[in-house]
């Protein structure tokens, strides 16, 4: 009896993992003006649940960790290159990476997502009651890497 071959999908064919979730920074004073704003508008419409822009999940508008956004954007894209990133874009990874932006930085005003040759171009501003902040990194598929560490000292001869 022949044995069964058992065929598993490559890293650039296994379904997106779901969007984690935004890490929790709490409440950011600079909101303020935007909060009490928001809850009197909705007490005026008599609006019990009054749905606004992410002012309470994740990163503060003036104080994105890019590296930790970078890191959690790249993580499904471990095993891919830019040919199966380019394939999966507009089905899924644009949603997947809109998605994960949108909750994991509070008071977005606009995300631009660019597949160029060799990754993704992230571009983001954000809002607080202070002003207006502008954000831009790479994301590039492949292998995930561990941070570097710094060199190690070398004692004098």
């Amino acid at each position: 009896m022949p044995a069964e071959l058992f065929t598993f999908p490559s890293p650039a064919d296994r379904a997106l993992p779901p969007v984690p979730p935004p890490p929790m920074v709490g409440t950011d004073p600079r909101q303020a003006n935007f909060i009490r704003i928001s809850a009197n508008i909705g007490a005026q419409l008599g609006a019990t649940n009054l749905v606004t822009i992410n002012v309470s999940r994740g990163f503060f508008a003036a104080n994105v960790n890019v590296g930790v956004v970078q890191s959690a954007l790249a993580a499904p894209l471990v095993g891919m290159n830019i040919t199966a990133v380019k394939k999966r874009w507009a089905a899924e990874l644009h949603d997947w990476m809109l998605t994960l932006l949108e909750t994991w930085v509070q008071r977005l005003k606009t995300i631009k997502l660019v597949v160029r040759p060799n990754g993704i171009r992230v571009e983001f501003t954000t809002q607080d009651d202070h002003g207006y902040y502008a954000y831009g990194f790479d994301v590039f598929p492949g292998i995930m890497r561990k941070p570097r560490q710094a060199p190690r000292e070398i004692p004098p001869s």
